[in-house]
């Protein structure tokens, strides 16, 4: 009886199925309402974190940039409340040695050491307005790579030739080659004072995600230069410019995926 049943369904002799509606038979108003939930947003796939993912955070890094001497106590506050935090990164424009209200590059390092604890690396770059304390310049690299949990992160300030990057993400050809050479998945950057999260496409110019939010989730793998390099620009936890936003951003790092959370510092200079 199988066989009989299996050379009838062969030879198009078995069981009739019901005919789908088609295009023309189906309402008009009914087949709009079946394409609307069939299709997903534009937007929700990026948000979806990998299945393969843990529901924790491998890593949990703050990043901040241009703070200009300033390191006032709401950055402090935030940085608590986070918890625990696995690697504190600034991108440059750490202190200021020409206002005597504002703290040298040195000291306002010393102070977030102290304050991340000695459990919480601090790494910095040196940005432009950190050139004239020499102090300072004795100790810090214009760029450095930070490797965490798989993930590599390339720390520069982005003023420099040969290490520049621009405010919309766009980098020169010395900064694009050291990024290829290290392997980077993120740029991190600072300089314009204007937080920014981008991915860079094939064509090498950098696509910005989502810029009217201030949380992103993002698919990267680690270590998987094809999945495109992200460039993230914290903003300045510095005095205010312009009417350009104070903020930092709190960096996730999943192993297959990131999520960025930009952390507006309400108390003004």
């Amino acid at each position: 009886r199988e066989l009989v049943a299996l050379a009838r369904t062969y030879w198009g002799m078995g069981p009739k199925r019901p005919a789908a509606a088609s295009a023309s038979s189906e309402p008009a108003e009914t087949r709009a309402k079946r394409q609307r939930r069939s299709v997903a947003p534009a937007s929700a796939s990026p948000a979806l974190r990998p299945l393969e993912d843990a529901a924790e955070p491998i890593a949990t890094v703050a990043a901040i940039a241009d703070t200009h001497g300033v390191l006032d106590d709401d950055l402090l506050l935030q940085l608590r409340d986070l918890g625990t935090v696995d690697h504190l990164l600034h991108m440059g424009d750490i202190g200021d040695t020409q206002k005597k209200s504002r703290l040298p590059g040195l000291a306002l390092l010393q102070r977030l050491r102290e304050f991340a604890g000695g459990s919480t690396p601090v790494t910095a770059v040196a940005g432009n307005v950190d050139e004239p304390d020499k102090a300072l310049m004795m100790t810090l690299p214009y760029s450095t790579l930070v490797d965490l949990a798989g993930w590599r992160l390339l720390l520069v300030h982005g003023h420099m030739d040969g290490l520049k990057i621009s405010a919309h993400g766009v980098m020169d050809k010395g900064l694009a080659a050291l990024a290829r050479r290290d392997r980077a998945d993120i740029v991190l950057f600072g300089h314009s004072h204007k937080p920014l999260v981008a991915r860079q496409e094939a064509d090498g110019m950098p696509l910005p995600i989502a810029p009217d939010q201030t949380t992103w989730s993002v698919r990267h793998g680690s270590g998987s230069s094809h999945d495109g390099l992200l460039l993230v620009n914290p903003g300045s936890a510095g005095p205010r410019r312009f009417k350009l936003p104070r903020c930092w951003f709190v960096l996730r790092l999943y192993k297959w995926s990131i999520e960025i959370e930009r952390r507006d510092i309400g108390v003004d200079e």
